[in-house]
């Protein structure tokens, strides 16, 4: 009996939503990417030392073009999203975002990120420290 009873109410709701007459997109087609953000924002580890680094996509809401203030979201993202070291001989970095120091000094690690054409930078950059000792 408790299944009929939630049959009928998900129809009652299909229908009303059927019938109010809006069209409604998905969530993804009204958003849209306005910037990225990294953590930790500043990478600071040992020679063959190695740090994670995480890209938070932050989106607005659209309606007709334009952006409605308070209104969006925050989503880690793994896929689309390029990361490049302004010196391989200090810092490298993966396609997964894991840093590793090569050599003392400084250096940035470049993140790119796109999401329906629109595409966003951020600059990390990147203190590598000679190993206690030397």
């Amino acid at each position: 009996m408790k299944i009929a009873v939630i049959v009928t109410l998900g129809s009652l709701l299909i229908m009303a939503l059927a019938g109010c007459g809006k069209k409604s997109a998905a969530p993804w087609e009204t958003m849209e990417l306005s910037s990225i953000a990294a953590s930790p924002y500043r990478v600071n580890i040992p020679v063959n030392g190695t740090s994670n680094i995480t890209i938070n996509a932050i989106f607005s809401k659209v309606s007709s073009g334009n952006i409605t203030t308070g209104s969006g979201g925050l989503r880690v993202v793994t896929s689309s999203v390029t990361f490049k070291s302004s010196n391989a001989a200090i810092v490298a970095v993966n396609g997964s975002g894991l840093a590793r120091g090569i050599s003392a000094g400084s250096a940035n690690i470049s993140v790119s990120y796109t999401d329906h054409n629109i595409t966003k930078t951020t600059d990390i950059p990147v203190t590598i420290t000679a190993p206690p000792g030397t």
